[in-house]
């Protein structure tokens, strides 16, 4: 029914309804503080009800289509049966404490960064997401594959916290480059395995999308290309 009621809207021109829409707990609210208002001016008589939630609760919400649009960050790997606009790819990167002594070989947000193993880093510590994050299965990944065990000194579910603890000078962390900041204080690398995730707009295979929903999705995808050029 609700299909419906979006191609009889979106034929007529009627720019009203309601998109009630998933969002990750920490950088889903940034992103929707920054293109709501542009959403806003185009269709001030539409309702959005965004909700935070984590990727898996949001793809369970999706296939029951209690979800208009998630946007998700993950890997191909963790794909459902539903549907997937790529939005963007980050990349995921290393940054150590100016003290640490391979700090010297890093590089600067902007320019192109030097890759390095994570390996050579096997003797220290290591803030890390904690586990059920997407992050975390890349972090546990690229470990695996090099057969490492690095010491955990701290398992968080905020991005900005790996980012300030190695800004303290108190360990390294992998994360995405856009909770990277410009500091004297960090040293950053990129990964020799390339790592990255991917940022989807999701939909229940099978609905209709409407022209609101579209929009949104487009707005989105500006957004996100806009930040992450910023660190480029």
């Amino acid at each position: 029914m609700k299909d419906t009621y979006n191609k009889i809207n979106d034929l007529i021109d009627i720019k009203k309804g309601k998109l009630i829409i998933g969002l990750t707990p920490e950088r889903g609210p940034e992103m929707f503080a920054a293109i709501y208002p542009i959403f806003y001016k185009k269709y001030p008589t539409i309702k959005i009800e965004p909700i935070e939630m984590s990727v898996k609760q949001q793809q369970y919400e999706i296939s029951l289509g209690n979800l208009d649009i998630g946007f998700l960050i993950l890997q191909d790997s963790q794909k459902t049966n539903d549907e997937y606009i790529h939005i963007c790819s980050e990349e995921i990167i290393l940054g150590v404490p100016k003290a640490h002594p391979l700090a010297h070989l890093g590089g600067k947000l902007g320019e192109k960064l030097p890759k390095i193993s994570l390996d050579c880093f096997k003797n220290d510590s290591f803030s890390i997401m904690q586990k059920g994050s997407t992050l975390r299965e890349i972090y546990d990944y690229l470990i695996s594959e090099e057969n490492l065990s690095p010491h955990i000194l701290l398992e968080t579910r905020s991005c900005h916290n790996l980012y300030h603890m190695v800004d303290e000078g108190i360990c390294c962390s992998v994360f995405p480059i856009t909770y990277a900041k410009q500091s004297s204080n960090v040293s950053y690398f990129s990964i020799i395995q390339n790592p990255v995730w991917d940022l989807y707009a999701s939909y229940k295979k099978g609905s209709y999308l409407s022209s609101p929903a579209k929009d949104l999705i487009t707005i989105a995808t500006a957004y996100w290309t806009t930040k992450i050029e910023n660190y480029l």
